[in-house]
């Protein structure tokens, strides 16, 4: 996909300020050549109950052993997630052979679970992804249109733009052009049911004042905005659920900024022929199996969206 390495900082940002709260603590530590940054439309909502900040505490919080931690394979084995066989065959091997891949991950969450991120920093999540179980609330996008429809969340069609968090991106903005060589913003799709849904319920009125506010705001920014889905292409299969993109969905925003922008500065870190290539032996999925080796299997149609999932042979 990118012609020289990079990092994915899967999880960072739930919100405007844990990107800067990130920004700050890697600034010493590293000054990238490109730095993507994505945004979601609900972080520029109101939030009368307030805003969950995320906890980034640097390099030292992998390293860091807390009661917590120690407890959690605890809560594991309280919820049925972990057998005690699992658990003792952990604690006997140090390894637990897993069901759903070839290899040995790191924690018993990657182990048991085959959840975690990947050695770029994506996540995953190869249980549900291979149909080896199930989220029933991801079904058919079931659990993003459920909120659609009673109005709550992200997707409460009474929630305003909030001005302040217009400042707060003007802060990361700022923050972000002084962390890297260059910078892309980008406004990712969404799946096509849930606009639609959107529009039904009154929930886009806001979102379109969101983004007439983003392009204002991002001039003089290498900024691109592909909140409608028909903008990316690809299928509704593509996605991992009713808010997220799945890999084929950025690997085809990336292909349409290095194609619509020839002076773009993400052109001189992809192959756009090798990155045409991964999108045409993986359309209609999600997931792109860099190694498929490392699994025990294909990606199944775990959004139950009747998606036929058939990965070409390499070209």
């Amino acid at each position: 996909m990118f012609s020289s390495t990079f990092v994915n900082a899967g999880g960072v940002m739930g919100e405007l300020r844990d990107g800067i709260n990130f920004l700050k603590l890697m600034k010493p530590l590293r000054h990238p050549k490109l730095l993507i940054l994505q945004l979601d439309h609900w972080w520029f909502l109101d939030a009368p109950l307030g805003r969950a900040e995320r906890e980034i505490s640097g390099l030292n919080a992998v390293t860091d052993v807390t009661l917590p931690k120690l407890l959690q394979p605890y809560h594991w084995l309280q919820d049925g997630s972990l057998t005690l066989a699992q658990a003792i065959e952990g604690l006997i091997s140090r390894r637990i052979s897993p069901n759903w891949g070839n290899y040995y991950p790191i924690g018993v969450q990657a182990h048991v679970l085959g959840r975690g991120f990947r050695m770029d920093g994506s996540f995953l999540d190869s249980k549900l992804w291979l149909g080896l179980e199930e989220n029933s609330a991801s079904l058919q996008f079931g659990a993003i249109l459920g909120q659609i429809h009673r109005s709550v969340g992200s997707f409460d069609k009474t929630r305003l733009p909030d001005p302040k968090m217009f400042a707060e991106l003007a802060d990361l903005i700022a923050l972000a052009q002084s962390s890297a060589d260059s910078l892309i913003v980008v406004l990712p799709s969404l799946p096509r049911p849930v606009i639609a849904a959107m529009d039904d319920s009154g929930a886009s009125r806001a979102v379109t004042v969101i983004r007439e506010r983003l392009h204002e705001l991002l001039q003089g920014i290498e900024y691109y905005d592909f909140h409608e889905p028909d903008s990316v292409g690809g299928t509704d299969c593509e996605y991992l659920n009713g808010n997220h993109g799945g890999d084929v969905t950025y690997a085809r925003i990336l292909e349409h900024i290095a194609e619509q922008n020839p002076t773009s500065s993400l052109g001189q870190f992809v192959d756009l022929p090798g990155l045409q290539d991964l999108i045409d032996r993986n359309e209609g999925l999600s997931f792109i199996q860099n190694d498929p080796s490392h699994y025990l299997g294909l990606e199944a149609d775990y959004l139950n969206l009747n998606c036929a999932k058939q990965r070409s042979e390499l070209h």
